[in-house]
């Protein structure tokens, strides 16, 4: 009887060490959770951090395009526009001559 009650009581050592090891182990896994969460959420910043970085960059560049496409245009209407008025001088020139020209058969 006395080994069976040395035995349980063993038993019950043996238990509540079981149950203090347990303890221990959740507490662990408790704290690695947390630093676990702690980590994905640093993570998570900087991936949104670089994502507003990428979309800041996209506008910015978006928007020098749109400006050089702005000059490219207005470039476009001055050359246009020059090309116009070199057109109608030339034709000037040309009626001028024309001009010139039936003055010189009259008199020839």
């Amino acid at each position: 009887n006395s080994r069976m009650q040395s035995r349980i009581e063993r038993l019950e050592s043996q238990l509540v060490e079981r149950d203090n090891l347990v303890s221990s182990l959740q507490e662990r896994l408790r704290n690695s959770d947390s630093e676990s969460m702690g980590s994905i959420q640093q993570l998570q910043k900087r991936l949104d951090d670089k994502e507003d970085e990428l979309r800041q960059s996209m506008r910015k560049h978006r928007e020098d395009l749109d400006a050089e496409k702005e000059l490219y245009r207005k470039r476009a209407n001055e050359l246009r526009d020059e090309y116009n008025n070199n057109m109608r001088k030339t034709d000037v020139n040309a009626q001028e001559l024309q001009v010139s020209l039936a003055k010189l058969e009259e008199v020839s």
